[in-house]
């Protein structure tokens, strides 16, 4: 490869390394938010299963109507 071609190259390599490192922190940042999300999710839908077989509420979740 000619000198112009590897001092393009490492321009251009220079130039798009630091974007996609940005991307890259953006993407893993993203990612630990979802997974957190997910988990309060799934402590939040399985709380409320709990309460509604066993708390005060629980005969209407069991369609059984006081009366």
């Amino acid at each position: 490869m000619p000198q112009d071609g590897i001092n393009i190259y490492m321009s251009l390599i220079d130039k798009v390394s630091s974007p996609l490192d940005d991307i890259g922190k953006k993407t893993k940042v993203f990612s630990k938010d979802m997974d957190e999300m997910k988990e309060t999710l799934g402590r939040w839908i399985g709380w409320r299963i709990w309460l509604e077989r066993t708390g005060p509420f629980a005969h209407s979740a069991a369609g059984v109507v006081p009366g």
